[in-house]
């Protein structure tokens, strides 16, 4: 029996990403250990990857086929610490403990194979405050669609029903101008699916792919691709 190394905080963040895929499987790399899901559906894909420091386990996969199920396990019970043998996980305290079957990682749909992103068409930063204010409009609206217009260094995100003519738009100021002129459609879903933080938006518009970015100051690296859609 080994101890699985994690904190509550990196278990939360997988959670949170659970909207997208609620399977969930875990794989060791030299240095990391990765996760990849999508959701087809919904034209969704996520990568992250996790510093060994802050997630460890033994052997090459860790599966959960309901993962939320797992974490609400785990965060019923205080300063638990997590044991693993074989295929069960036992979460433990000093005078208690629960069982947990872990799942066949072959029985799991894999993940995508990660896609280079290099040099977008335009990287445009979504801030957590723009995100709240995008997600608040989506359910007033009724949102389901999402455009990014991009000429020069300004950027107009705007989210709508294309049922009727209600929509809203924010504009947001790059650092850097395209050198051409686009506009890009997409599913306003990814709004309401991504982790609350700041992003940035990285667009490729000849492969009709678009790329959120986690920016943050910890080793966690976070990325989650939608696709081009039609009107």
């Amino acid at each position: 029996m080994s101890a699985v190394k994690v904190s509550k905080e990196v278990l939360g963040f997988v959670k949170d990403l659970t909207t997208i895929n609620d399977s969930i499987i875990f794989e060791n790399t030299v240095d990391k250990v990765i996760v990849k899901r999508a959701n087809p559906p919904m034209t969704i894909a996520y990568f992250l990857s996790v510093p060994k420091s802050e997630l460890s386990f033994e052997g090459e996969k860790l599966a959960f086929y309901n993962y939320p199920e797992f974490y609400s396990l785990v965060n019923a019970v205080e300063n638990a610490e997590i044991e693993q043998e074989e295929n069960k996980l036992s979460i433990k305290t000093k005078n208690s403990k629960i069982k947990y079957l872990v799942s066949d990682p072959e029985t799991l749909k894999k993940g995508p194979k990660k896609m280079p992103f290099e040099n977008p068409t335009a990287a445009i930063k979504l801030t957590a405050e723009t995100l709240k204010e995008i997600r608040k409009m989506i359910g007033l609206l009724d949102s389901k669609k999402a455009s990014l217009s991009v000429t020069g260094k300004v950027a107009v995100l705007k989210v709508y029903n294309s049922s009727h003519d209600n929509s809203f738009e924010k504009t947001i100021e790059m650092e850097t101008a395209t050198s051409e002129d686009f506009n890009i459609l997409f599913t306003s879903e990814i709004f309401s699916l991504i982790p609350e933080n700041e992003y940035l938006i990285g667009i490729k518009k000849k492969e009709g792919i678009i790329q959120f970015k986690y920016i943050t100051t910890k080793a966690i690296e976070l990325e989650i691709f939608t696709a081009e859609s039609e009107e």
